[in-house]
């Protein structure tokens, strides 16, 4: 187990992360109508640029492919004076795969893992809102202790505890939400005014977010790095969308036996999965570490169990989660004793309304 920090930080207005014995360096900037990135490699690999584009909201998408082209670079120059990257009639001419400013060229082995996890998180180019200073930042740069906007009306805000899954390296699909540019797995939990809580792959063109953003374009796109953080609300703004920490496993909002819906909300229930999580960072502190998975070590067990028993047949399933439901509504009461504190507003209603008789 490894901190997610050990190699990636903010320095002096500088991303920085480590490649060999070296770091690259990179910075973005962003106005309304353009968009910036500037990169310094390791001193290995040998090469550095900056680039200007006239439209905000793709910024993985360019770092991804200045990456690729200064690779081909790399890779022909000075062999031959005519550079041919990209793809021609001959298939393509490099070799080298995508990588971005965050990644280090240098290869290296992946860890043997157990059976690979499939992403279930927000993409690394979302935007949230955090209570510091820094404002807006990417979801890649969002870090274990930042207070983070969890409802953009009453402009609330809640302290990041964990990530579920942090893995700057997996490439998966998103769905992408505009025009607010929301991106996130299908099955990830997002709010939607009149439904809920409910799967992405469930939103229709149409639809209204918590507060006045209506969907009018759904697409599925490809992205590079993965990113869930936990809040203590169990709720995040991501790009202006109230969102679950949370997902669905079976793809619907609410708890199904077969074919039949049960009364318990998906959200609600992987919230109360999520208790003891939450009381040891409450008294012990804030956990940032994951598994060579990707996962935190609270959730990656508890999410194999909870896929193997939603492959029973309905009566086995039903003979699992019913001590498991009792469990978790009993970490409900617990959780509003303790850090909500209802024994004493109960005893203070008590007593008030005894003094007005």
């Amino acid at each position: 187990i490894s901190s997610i920090y050990d190699q990636v930080w903010y320095g002096f207005g500088f991303g920085v992360r480590n490649a060999g014995s070296d770091q690259n360096l990179w910075h973005v900037g962003s106005l309304p109508g353009t968009y910036t990135i500037m990169v310094r490699t390791n001193a290995a690999f040998g090469y550095a640029w900056s680039i200007l584009v006239n439209k905000r909201g793709f910024d993985g998408d360019i770092d991804s492919l200045m990456w690729d082209a200064v690779q081909c670079v790399a890779d022909n120059w000075p062999a031959g004076y005519e550079m041919r990257c990209g793809r021609d009639d001959n298939g393509p001419a490099s070799s080298s795969s995508l990588v971005s400013a965050t990644t280090s060229p240098v290869p290296t082995s992946p860890p043997p893992t157990a059976t690979p996890l499939p992403a279930l998180c927000f993409a690394g180019s979302n935007l949230v809102e955090v209570e510091d200073s820094r404002g807006k930042v990417l979801m890649r740069n969002l870090r274990v202790g930042d207070r983070v906007l969890i409802d953009a009306v009453t402009r609330k805000f809640d302290t990041v505890y964990s990530f579920g899954h942090w893995d700057e390296e997996l490439v998966s699909t998103h769905l992408r939400f505009e025009p607010m540019n929301l991106e996130l797995s299908e099955t990830h939990l997002v709010f939607v005014e009149g439904k809920g809580y409910v799967p992405a792959i469930q939103i229709r063109v149409g639809d209204r977010f918590h507060g006045e953003s209506i969907v009018e374009t759904i697409v599925s796109v490809e992205r590079k790095g993965v990113y869930n953080p936990f809040t203590r609300s169990g709720e995040i703004v991501v790009s202006g969308v109230k969102c679950s920490n949370y997902v669905s496993l079976q793809g619907t909002d609410v708890f199904m036996v077969g074919s039949l819906p049960t009364p318990f909300k998906v959200h609600w229930l992987s919230h109360q999965f999520q208790f003891p999580h939450r009381m040891w960072t409450y008294w012990f502190g804030l956990d940032d570490q994951i598994t060579s998975n990707g996962y935190s070590k609270w959730s990656e067990k508890p999410y194999r169990w909870s896929t193997w028993c939603l492959q029973k047949n309905p009566v086995l399933l039903l003979l699992l989660f019913s001590p498991v439901l009792a469990v978790l509504g009993a970490y409900w009461f617990l959780e509003k004793v303790i850090i909500e504190q209802w024994p004493a507003m109960v005893l203070s209603a008590y007593f008030f309304g005894h003094l007005l008789r």
